[in-house]
């Protein structure tokens, strides 16, 4: 596996196949950002998670498409949160109102029944996580060729969102982790029918593929795509409850991944053209840049190793704020 001797925090995300046995929401912490309105809870076995919800506003496979995008990437061994279904009950949903969807028409309760639950990152352990990294910190992901694995899952998958990741690293290392998350808009979007655009399933900092040997990495993880064949996406498909699966989603998504099999060496070629002209490799990561930023969830923008306080935004670049911008932008969409 690409990921097998990294020096990661235990405990944030998924090294086996976890249990998909039901957990109960005990208490709500907070709103999330993004167009799927999920909420931070507080389930039965004591962790936090980020929680989407059935009925929300961006369409009726959300829950069905992170779930097998979540086994996918994991089946290829690739890092991605513990997720577990989480039941919400009437009387938990009638009580916490921070649960219920806005809509221009007011809020609107989602129904009682399972949800969709990721692990929380950064947020209930001794690791910290952000969500962007400056290119002084690039250097320090253990993981970076995952990014290119992870391209090519995209690419099969027909995600029609920019990839998303979560940076974790540990109390005790300097070594940063990428956490692939938010997968609801894979296999053509919440209504299976968004057409991908070129450059639209990339990491929005593409300094992050710099000097990876895109062509050679890309065949290999090419193979591994092309092995998997219906009976594993049955397989994995197994975890996800039939209430939220919309009627024929199976049926498209499999036909879906099919003829994208057929057609995935193009689309890497012309992925891997578009980084190109980009210039990503034009200068080593890390170099020729003084700040340091991370900007650490839920947080202020924060530098690593100094407390958030005395950190200020007017040393940070244009480019560092433009990344910053894009990345909140389309977290806009999860």
């Amino acid at each position: 596996m690409a990921n097998k001797m990294i020096d990661r925090p235990r405990d944030c995300f998924r090294s086996r196949r976890e249990s998909s046995s039901a957990l109960a929401a005990v208490a709500v912490l907070r709103k999330m950002r993004g167009g799927s309105q999920s909420v931070l809870l507080r389930a039965t076995d004591g962790a936090l998670y980020v929680v989407k919800m059935m009925g929300n506003p961006q369409g009726p496979n959300v829950l069905a498409n992170e779930v097998l995008g979540n086994e996918l990437a994991n089946y290829l061994g690739l890092p991605v949160p513990v997720w577990r279904p989480i039941y919400l009950s009437d009387e938990f949903l009638d009580r916490n109102w921070l649960c219920w969807f806005e809509s221009v028409s007011g809020l609107v309760r989602p129904s009682a029944g399972l949800h969709f639950a990721s692990l929380a990152l950064g947020e209930d352990s001794s690791a910290r996580a952000y969500e962007v990294l400056s290119g002084a910190c690039l250097s320090r992901i253990g993981n970076r060729t995952d990014f290119v694995a992870m391209l090519v899952l995209d690419l099969w998958a027909s995600n029609t969102d920019n990839r998303q990741a979560i940076f974790v690293r540990g109390a005790d290392t300097q070594l940063i982790t990428a956490v692939f998350v938010d997968n609801g808009h894979m296999f053509g979007g919440p209504h299976g029918q968004q057409q991908l655009r070129r450059g639209g399933a990339l990491f929005l900092d593409r300094r992050v593929y710099a000097g990876l040997g895109l062509r050679k990495m890309f065949s290999q993880w090419l193979r591994r795509v092309r092995s998997i064949n219906e009976g594993v996406l049955l397989g994995l498909a197994r975890s996800i409850p039939d209430e939220w699966m919309s009627k024929d989603y199976l049926t498209q998504v499999i036909s879906q991944l099919r003829v994208r099999q057929i057609a995935l060496s193009e689309l890497l070629e012309n992925e891997m053209s578009l980084v190109g002209r980009m210039g990503v490799g034009s200068y080593p990561i890390g170099e020729g840049e003084s700040r340091i930023h991370c900007q650490n969830i839920g947080q202020r923008p924060s530098i690593l190793g100094v407390n958030a306080d005395t950190s200020t935004r007017g040393g940070l670049s244009d480019e560092g704020d433009r990344l910053r911008t894009e990345a909140s932008g389309n977290r806009g969409r999860d």
